[in-house]
This record gives structure tokens, C-alpha cells and sequence, in this order.
């Protein structure tokens, strides 16, 4: 009994991943729950940054540029970077923004996910995922072997003791629980793999390339960082024709994590 049913609390323990808090911006207060969105303004770009809770390992950000100015604009999105901090970053200042940020974080960090690094990651966890839903059929395939033996010979016995029925009771609510566990998991395993392939469908329409902005025009979407999410600061900066946009966000208090889940 013991083997089958220690595979399926590992197994739950991979599987069960939390979706990475919601980072807000630098100044986020909870009079203005609703206002998640970093925004810069300097005449020649609009650009507007929002963290994206997501349960993929990964950190995923909204991005949105509009061209203000008069003159063509190239943006890169895989030029930016992004750094994490336990400490938070200093009000920018003049000088090289990569260096700063490197100085205060501790890290060179890292530059924006490509595409086909996203889609691979993507369609390696649709694979784990699939494995692991092999595996806990196994598991529950064992569960109902090993009662259903177990039940044998017990109806074999001419004698019962009260031992042999607690035995019993014990080892049916084992099962069921055990049961009912791998149900569970195996649904939620079928919900997740149900939305890595819709990610790795609707990744070609929403991941952002490199454009060029005609005046007024604007691009928007996802914007994705293979980064650790165990830092409380982080600072993300898009270098643009030469200057460098930089956008500081953090990790919510607990009264801002209320705020936020109001909002839901």
C-alpha cells in the first residue's frame, strides 16, 4: 500500500504549482487597486507594461508601445531585460541603466524569451504534463489492485478479529482517498494541458516581434522572461532608439494582495 500511494503524494507535489503572484508597479497603492499598468510618457513613445499572473514558470508581461513622435520607431522586444532584486531599485538616473540595475540586483540578468524558445518550453511541459497524467493512472490502477487483493484475502479468512476489521476500514478509506485524490489531480492535469496547447496556439498571434512604428501606430502583446520569480523587486528596461525605458514593479503586501483579489 505504502509504495503506490508515497508515488502519488510525490506526484502531487510536482504537479500542484502555484500561479506566480501578480507583480504591481513601483508606486501601487491600494486606493487604486485597479491600476496595475506601468506607464511611460516621454513624446516620442507611450509605453504601457503589465505583469500577466501565470502558472508556467515563467514571467509574462503585457507590452504595449504606441509611437508619439514624428519619425519612424524600431522596437526589439527580445532587447529587453529584466532584473530581480531583494532590495529595491533606485529612481533611475543618468548613465548606463544596465550597469545600474546590474550593481543593485547582483545579477546581469536576462534578456526577453525568443519565440522559439517559448514555444519550446511550452511544448516541454505539455509532455511532463502528459507523463504525469500516465503516471497517476498507473497509481490509481494500483490502488484498486492492491485493495482488491487485499479483499481477497480477507474473504479467505474463517475468523475475524477486530484488528482484522479496523484493517479493513482503514485500508477503504486509504483507497478512496487515494482514489479520489488521483481524480482530482488527473482532471486538473487534463485543465492544464488543455491550456499549454491553447498558449501554444495563440503564441504565434500574441508573442511580439520586432516592428516598426510608423507615427501614431502601435504594437501590443506578450512579452515572455525565463526568470526566477523569488525576488521581491524587479526592474525591466526596453532600450528604444537609444533610450532606455525602464519600468520597476514588485511584489504586493498582503493588503495589496486583498485589494487585488477583490478585483477578480
Amino acid at each position: 500500500m505504502k509504495p503506490p500511494f508515497y508515488t502519488l503524494l510525490l506526484l502531487a507535489s510536482v504537479f500542484i504549482s502555484c500561479t506566480t503572484a501578480r507583480l504591481v508597479p513601483s508606486g501601487y497603492t491600494v486606493n487604486e487597486p485597479a491600476e496595475t499598468i506601468s506607464f511611460v510618457n516621454d513624446g516620442m513613445a507611450e509605453i504601457y507594461l503589465e505583469h500577466i499572473p501565470d502558472d508556467s514558470k515563467q514571467m509574462v508581461f503585457d507590452l504595449d508601445v504606441w509611437n508619439t513622435s514624428e519619425d519612424f520607431l524600431t522596437v526589439i522586444p527580445q532587447s529587453a531585460m529584466i532584473f530581480g532584486s531583494d532590495k529595491p531599485f533606485p529612481v533611475p538616473s543618468e548613465g548606463d541603466a544596465f550597469q545600474q540595475a546590474v550593481a543593485v540586483a547582483g545579477n546581469v540578468g536576462k534578456f526577453a524569451s525568443s519565440k522559439e524558445d517559448v514555444n519550446a518550453f511550452f511544448k516541454k511541459r505539455l509532455r511532463s504534463q502528459q507523463a504525469a497524467q500516465i503516471a497517476l493512472l498507473v497509481v490509481g490502477v494500483a490502488l484498486a489492485v492492491n485493495d482488491a487483493v487485499q479483499d481477497s484475502k480477507d474473504s479467505r479468512k474463517e475468523f475475524w478479529t477486530l484488528q482484522d476489521e479496523r484493517r479493513m476500514a482503514a485500508r477503504d478509506v486509504a483507497t478512496f482517498t487515494g482514489l479520489m485524490t488521483v481524480d482530482f489531480l488527473g482532471q486538473a492535469l487534463e485543465n492544464k494541458n488543455l491550456k499549454v496547447s491553447e498558449d501554444l496556439a495563440y503564441l504565434p498571434d500574441e508573442y511580439l516581434h520586432q516592428q516598426i512604428l510608423y507615427p501614431d501606430a502601435h504594437m501590443r502583446g506578450k512579452v515572455f522572461f525565463k526568470y526566477s520569480p523569488e525576488f521581491k523587486y524587479y526592474r525591466i528596461i526596453l532600450p528604444v532608439e537609444g533610450i532606455n525605458y525602464i519600468f520597476d514593479f514588485r511584489k504586493p503586501i498582503a493588503e495589496e494582495r486583498r485589494a487585488l483579489n477583490r478585483l477578480k
